[in-house]
């Protein structure tokens, strides 16, 4: 045996009884905030209480005794661990579960659960994996711990309690309800005060080994807080009850492992530091999951999303020589829908996200969801697919649950929407006839809440020379569309709503319906303003008065210094594209994955220097 398998925190029997006495209070006060219609949510929702049981109760003694038998700690540090995760869950995980935007009802219940199964299981479970070790099977037959007094004990911390709270709020339920509001900070304060008491009596002695076996305790609480999380996502658990197991199985009835080690084991001095130690530590993971799911989480997304946006943005200024963004002042504060015309691929949905300053949520074509983690990654960044018919008439089916997305995104998170009604993308100077997917989202949102209306603001795309490198493209944000003067009394957009849209984008972007071929090489030679839709139609007005001749190409671009990068994209990704409108997304890739790499490798070389 070591030195902290000899030492013993030292605690009076009348601070014992004072103690057993505060943790009864604790446990009362938990069974007055309990309903017994509670209960009955283990006959609708068997599988949620039953996922959380299984995690506490079965595979936390099983990944503790694991942990043991690799870290091989002092035999009384093994049975501090084992004892605590033998223990029920702490009172206070249901605190941690409303802090957390939780399954609150649902940790109610487990904390039920858990507390009155442990009268059986708690004896059961740390007798068992103790005597499987060899060290603290020897350290316990020396202690002379018989199991029934185990179970004794812990039937009358607990059960007893619990019945007589539960009897109180069932008998007298608004007499229960004004006590437990008084008599749970109050228990769970005096039985704080006492466990803080028995420390300060034995500070020495804690403060020279709670240092040495944190880092385990720290450990510990984090698998046991991961198990609770994963085993919920398994067995395929909403995320609200993912979160109340994981917190569930994190927060332990450290109180209850201490009355025990006080009664049974003489106040052990590792059993002791180990409890004690989870009890602080389990109350600051808790509420830092607390802080990060219930306040932080919400803040993280828009946060990487302005990091995103502003790469983005970066690298389509490395990309194009000139951008000009038109129109801004357009753009409403309320609930609206971007719609433009679609001729470049990705880049025309980044130019939006880019400079509309506005979160949005963009439907694209749903064939680039297909990869598993890159639709993750969309779904992150605020992109939803779309089915068009090419992908399947079944599939068309989706798109009603994708619209709803849609919706809660405007309605609930307060966002714009962008889509690109043409359904698909096209290089030509043309805007194509509408789809209908814009009359359905609209419908959508109104079906859900019709007390604001929803504008819609056409974007106009130009650019002059749509495949090449370091283009330049203006984008034209048109006044906004109201969209209730076309909303029928039946609920339903009126058509007509395609045709205004139509009209307005031809204003934004250059429209060539007829004679295409010609008219754009008549505008090639007069040397057009490819960035300005006015100046192509005011020059369009003359185009039967000259005639036409070849358009001057442009003179190619030099690149010596980046001639690897060029003759890489030239030669070997260039070939590969069969759809021009993707050239200048794959080429942004492509650049941006370059810069990454360029970052990285400066970062490992002053790294390597310094």
């Amino acid at each position: 045996m070591t030195d902290i398998d000899q030492i013993h925190i030292n605690f009076g029997s009348d601070s014992l009884w004072a103690l057993n006495l505060a943790l009864g209070l604790v446990m009362y006060g938990i069974a007055l905030d309990i309903e017994i219609g509670q209960f009955k949510v283990l006959l609708r929702t068997p599988k949620l209480v039953l996922v959380g049981l299984l995690s506490q109760f079965v595979l936390l003694p099983a990944l503790t005794f694991v942990l043991v038998l690799w870290v091989k700690p002092p035999p009384s540090i093994a049975l501090g661990l084992l004892l605590v995760a033998s223990c029920p869950g702490g009172n206070v995980s249901n605190f941690i579960s409303h802090l957390s935007k939780a399954n609150t009802a649902l940790s109610i219940t487990l904390t039920a659960f858990a507390t009155l199964l442990s009268v059986i299981m708690t004896p059961i479970n740390f007798q068992w994996y103790a005597s499987l070790y060899e060290p603290t099977s020897v350290l316990l037959r020396s202690i002379s711990v018989a199991p029934t007094d185990l179970f004794k004990v812990v039937g009358l911390l607990l059960a007893l309690p619990l019945a007589l709270g539960l009897y109180t709020r069932h008998r007298f339920e608004s007499q229960a309800i004004r006590l437990e509001k008084i008599l749970k900070p109050l228990s769970l304060i005096l039985f704080i005060a006492l466990v803080g008491l028995a420390l300060a009596s034995n500070w020495d002695a804690f403060r020279s080994y709670a240092i040495q076996f944190a880092d385990l305790v720290i450990v510990h609480n984090t698998l046991a807080i991961l198990l609770g999380f994963f085993t919920a996502v398994v067995f395929r658990l909403d995320r609200y009850s993912c979160r109340s197991i994981a917190i569930e199985t994190g927060i332990q009835n450290s109180g209850l492992g201490l009355l025990l080690i006080f009664t049974f084991f003489d106040g052990l001095g590792g059993m002791a530091i180990i409890a004690a130690l989870w009890g602080v530590w389990h109350l600051i993971s808790g509420l830092l999951l607390g802080l990060f799911w219930g306040v932080l989480k919400n803040h993280i997304r828009p946060a990487i999303r302005i990091i995103v946006i502003a790469l983005v943005r970066n690298l389509l200024f490395l990309n194009y020589e000139k951008i000009e963004i038109h129109g801004l002042e357009n753009i409403p504060r309320g609930r609206m829908i971007f719609v433009g015309n679609h001729q470049n691929g990705l880049i025309d949905p980044l130019l939006i996200a880019a400079f509309n300053r506005r979160p949005t949520t963009f439907y694209t074509r749903a064939s680039v969801f297909k990869n598993q983690i890159l639709s993750k990654i969309l779904h992150y960044l605020g992109l939803l697919p779309i089915f068009r018919f090419r992908d399947g008439g079944r599939n068309l089916r989706n798109n009603i649950e994708l619209f709803e997305k849609g919706a809660d995104a405007l309605l609930e998170n307060g966002e714009a929407i962008a889509l690109f009604p043409e359904g698909n993308h096209g290089a030509e100077r043309r805007v194509r006839p509408l789809k209908k997917g814009v009359i359905r989202l609209l419908e959508t949102i109104y079906q859900k809440d019709s007390s604001e209306e929803v504008f819609l603001v056409p974007v106009g795309f130009n650019y002059e020379r749509l495949e090449q490198f370091r283009d330049k493209v203006s984008v034209r944000f048109g006044s906004p569309i109201r969209s209730l003067d076309v909303l029928k009394e039946d609920g339903h957009v009126d058509l007509v709503l395609l045709d205004s849209i139509h009209q307005r984008l031809q204003t934004l972007t250059t429209h060539i319906e007829d004679a295409y071929e010609l008219k754009i090489e008549y505008l090639e030679k007069s040397q057009v303003n490819w960035l300005d839709p006015i100046e192509v139609y005011q020059v369009l007005e003359n185009y039967p008065k000259l005639k036409s001749s070849n358009a001057s190409e442009l003179p190619p671009s030099s690149y010596f210094l980046a001639w690897p990068i060029v003759f890489i994209w030239r030669k070997y990704l260039l070939p590969k594209i069969d759809e021009i409108e993707f050239i200048t997304t794959l080429r942004f890739a492509y650049i941006g994955v370059l810069l990454l790499i360029c970052i990285i490798l400066c970062i490992l070389g002053v790294l390597l220097i310094f």
